[in-house]
């Protein structure tokens, strides 16, 4: 182990790390000592604890996949099944929408005042509450009102999913893995929807989607314990560490400590050049979610990346909600259609799990520019190619490149923000792209009732030239606040 140059500083410091090494071993624990040479305490995050965290926390991320890519293949027996209009039926998106947006304006005020393991409870238990009425395939007006509450819960799973992982260590693949899990439910959820379009009680699907939710409460539940990420932490012995020259001001920490260079973590231990970090413990609560909330929405980058979060969500989700009607109705596809919505979720999951590995050869905001012009060619090719095959070839390779946007958006934010508003700027952001996922599908609706479904592609081509401009504002406005290098 590398050891300080100081002097005075004792090699028999406590024992301590803020991680278990990848062995589970704490035979060369990392030494931490603040800048007068007393050792520091720095708590034990073991890959137990961090493991049943992530269990939760991906399948949350799992169940709203499988929430969001569960309508593409039902749709159309929907519309035939109340005997509505295109334009009628994209109703259930705008009352997804209202949920979406409800979600994002309490999502920070329930985290600061009854915390996360309160937030993932209530997210859990609404779409139960939409599921249940959703079974029944009651009158059209009830089943509309029944999305609000899916969207309440997908809105705030979503939102505290992203703020906790971004807080633990190796972050950045933890994050692309979070999302991967969202795909694996948007892959899983068209394989069982298609059955059940088919079937007489095509509304026992959302019994399969009440189980899934079940499951997501005991989990939530039984590892947060309605707990706030601070307590959770607290009990867990893990202790935060960023770099943030302010963090001082806004933590109420002790005095900054040292950490040897062996461990080093790219996003949670960063020191500057004399090797100092600032921990965030249980007093590093802003006061006042109001306060919090303001600063921000009045933050540019904040408003920017949820702008961009905003489109690209629902280009996902606009992919995946009107491709299979698409393709019936414009390329005489059957039924088995269905299964493309599947491939194209699963080229999203395959793609998150690779940009990994990706990640390392370049910086992930220029990854996107790359991502994205191969996304357009794809959609272009899904376009112009009157073969139902070839299209779904080309629309799971659209998922794949697509992918890895999600991932890079919440690590740009970790990167730039300060340490304060990160948590709740990330739920927000979250928040707002799940709204995207409801009014650009709706969208949709009324375009195909005017122009024909075939207008589904010019608009999604449109939609992912729009992101690669969006982006280029994004990275300009906030290139001089990068803390470390995403």
């Amino acid at each position: 182990m590398k050891q300080f140059a100081e002097d005075d500083i004792e090699e028999k410091t406590q024992t301590a790390s803020l991680r278990l090494p990848d062995n589970g071993s704490l035979d060369t624990p990392p030494i931490a000592v603040d800048k007068n040479g007393v050792s520091q305490v720095v708590g034990v995050l073991n890959r137990r604890t961090e493991n049943w965290w992530l269990l939760a926390a991906f399948w949350a991320m799992f169940l709203c996949g499988w929430n969001d890519a569960s309508i593409g293949p039902l749709l159309l027996r929907i519309q035939s099944y109340y005997e509505v209009s295109y334009t009628v039926v994209s109703l259930l998106f705008i009352t997804a929408f209202c949920g979406f947006f409800t979600a994002a304006v309490i999502n920070v005020p329930v985290v600061d005042r009854f915390g996360i393991g309160w937030a993932f409870a209530i997210g859990s238990t609404s779409p139960i509450i939409a599921y249940i009425i959703q079974s029944t395939a009651p009158p059209f007006p009830l089943f509309l009102i029944s999305y609000v509450f899916s969207g309440i819960g997908v809105g705030l799973l979503d939102a505290v999913s992203n703020t906790l992982i971004a807080r633990l260590p190796d972050a950045e693949k933890q994050m692309s893995l979070l999302h991967a899990a969202y795909g694996a439910g948007a892959l899983v959820a068209p394989l069982v929807a298609t059955q059940f379009s088919e079937m007489k009680r095509w509304n026992f699907h959302y019994l399969t989607s009440l189980g899934m939710a079940a499951i997501c409460l005991f989990l939530v539940t039984v590892t947060f314990r309605f707990k706030t990420i601070e307590k959770l932490f607290s009990d867990a012995g893990y202790i935060e560490v960023v770099l943030d020259e302010k963090a001082a001001s806004v933590t109420s920490t002790t005095e900054p400590i040292l950490v040897d260079e062996d461990h080093h973590d790219r996003r949670h231990i960063q020191p500057n050049e004399e090797g100092i970090v600032a921990v965030v413990n249980e007093g590093s609560k802003p006061a006042g979610s109001v306060k919090k909330m303001g600063k921000i929405i009045r933050d540019p980058v904040v408003l920017l990346t949820a702008a961009f979060a905003f489109l690209y969500v629902g280009t996902e989700i606009t992919i995946g909600g009107w491709i299979v009607t698409f393709l019936r109705t414009v390329r005489g596809a059957g039924p088995s259609a269905g299964y493309v919505s599947t491939g194209f979720f699963a080229g999203l999951t395959l793609g998150r799990v690779v940009h990994v590995w990706i990640a390392r050869l370049a910086p992930e905001r220029y990854l996107l520019f790359g991502y994205g012009v191969m996304a357009i060619a794809l959609q272009i090719v899904v376009w112009t190619v009157k073969h139902v095959v070839g299209d779904a070839i080309a629309i799971s390779f659209v998922g794949f490149v697509l992918g890895p946007f999600y991932p890079i958006i919440m690590n740009v934010l970790v990167a730039i923000l300060p340490v304060e508003i990160t948590g709740g700027a990330i739920g927000f952001v979250a928040a707002v792209g799940q709204i995207g996922s409801a009014l650009f599908p709706y969208a949709v609706g009324p375009l195909s009732e005017h122009y024909g479904v075939w207008s589904l592609q010019p608009l999604l081509v449109a939609m992912m030239g729009s992101l690669l401009l969006f982006w280029v504002i994004v990275l300009w406005v906030c290139r001089n606040r990068w803390k470390v290098k995403p």
